[in-house]
């Protein structure tokens, strides 16, 4: 570097305070390239496994494709999430409960089983204690969402609208 210097182009001090900027826009470049990678190593796309996509997926366009395994993978990370709080919190009947009634009816395209058959299942003895089972998970599985969702967006505002272009996003792609 110091061999680049040359008299006739100006002086000294002027050459080290320019290669100090050089030098500390080439660190800042540095820094921010590390915030813009993850931590993880990149995946190749050589490397991709076209197979691991929902069949739902391969028949949309790639923005669409995108958006519907963002929205899957979002509420996969929320059930996982309500789901291992539940199992913290000595509520795993009630995980369960929320599972059979609302969950596996939602996956499958199926009608939830009657909710008695669900208390003689789980041990629970009543319809009604059953019912407030299953809306203390939904509370929280709302909870959840909007907090996970919270993270993309800018406002509170729009947290209620991103979760309505999920559902919206998640339920007429997998109806087709």
């Amino acid at each position: 570097m110091i061999e680049q210097a040359n008299e006739t182009k100006g002086r000294f001090r002027t050459f080290l305070l320019r290669a100090l900027d050089h030098y500390r826009i080439s660190v800042r470049r540095a820094e921010m390239a590390g915030k813009r990678h993850p931590k993880e190593a990149v995946t190749s796309l050589e490397d991709f496994d076209e197979a691991s996509l929902p069949l739902a997926s391969k028949e949309m366009k790639p923005d669409e494709a995108f958006t519907y395994i963002w929205a899957s993978a979002l509420l996969d990370e929320v059930v996982a999430e309500v789901g291992q709080g539940c199992c913290r919190d000595s509520k795993q009947i009630h995980w369960n409960l929320f599972c059979a009634r609302v969950l596996e009816p939602i996956m499958s395209g199926k009608e939830p089983p009657p909710l008695q058959e669900l208390c003689k299942r789980f041990g629970i003895n009543s319809g009604t204690k059953a019912s407030n089972m299953i809306v203390t998970v939904k509370r929280r599985f709302q909870r959840a969402i909007s907090a996970c969702v919270r993270q993309h967006v800018n406002s509170d505002e729009e947290v209620s609208q991103e979760i309505r272009d999920l559902m919206k996003i998640l339920s007429s792609n997998s109806a087709s």
